[in-house]
């Protein structure tokens, strides 16, 4: 294989929790009287930072805040975890790669305690040289974790590409010097991310995951 280091995003890459996503969100939008969003909706607006995509959807960000909204966000998702499931085929395609000594890392906006907690539920955290999540609800700093991440585990960039659902994680996969592959499986529709990466010579676009082992051959 080309790579010897695959860096995975987790939410939305690995983990399906789409619908609980735009759930939560509507819930919240409903307790604050403005209007729920489709899942089309959310697939074409959410992004990052999380701000702009809270004021996307109707929110000033004075009252409730930005803090307020998070807490209220993450308080009621992580009441509903218990029914996220990975993504058809992440696991046969995890210990595929492990059997083919490829190292791989978890570099997710999640917090790092809910990270271990997700994967060590689904049995697949020994499948990971290493979790790096952050130390707050917030989704910020995913680039400062990548570059810790790469850093500690002495990574090679030129050998090294991440998956990921969003455009975000290929702005983060280009501060580390990496290629990246996105999977329109995740938090943003397809045809962002097909736009985002059309004049990329280090990122490129699939449409699931069973393309995941064909890609990088």
């Amino acid at each position: 294989m080309k790579y010897t280091s695959i860096v995975w995003d987790m939410n939305g890459t690995l983990i399906n929790d789409l619908d609980i996503c735009v759930d939560v969100i509507n819930r919240i939008l409903k307790k604050h009287d403005k209007e729920e969003i489709s899942m089309q909706r959310y697939l074409d607006i959410f992004g990052f930072p999380v701000s702009e995509y809270y004021k996307n959807i109707g929110f000033d960000l004075v009252s409730p805040n930005m803090q307020e909204l998070s807490d209220l966000f993450i308080g009621t998702y992580l009441k509903e975890s218990s029914s996220f499931t990975l993504h058809e085929g992440v696991k046969d395609v995890l210990v595929k790669l492990q059997s083919k000594n490829i190292d791989q890392y978890i570099l997710t906006a999640a917090h790092t305690d809910m990270a271990n907690q997700l994967l060590g539920s689904y049995g697949i955290s020994d499948l990971f040289k290493d979790i790096a999540g952050l130390d707050n609800h917030h989704a910020a700093g995913k680039i400062e974790r990548g570059i810790e991440l790469m850093k500690k585990n002495n990574i090679d960039p030129s050998k090294t590409v991440m998956f990921g659902d969003t455009i975000h994680d290929m702005e983060v996969a280009e501060k580390l010097g990496i290629d990246c592959i996105l999977i329109g499986i995740g938090h943003q529709a397809e045809h962002r991310l097909v736009e985002a990466c059309k004049d990329k010579s280090s990122a490129s676009v699939i449409s699931d995951f069973s393309k995941v082992l064909e890609v990088l051959q």
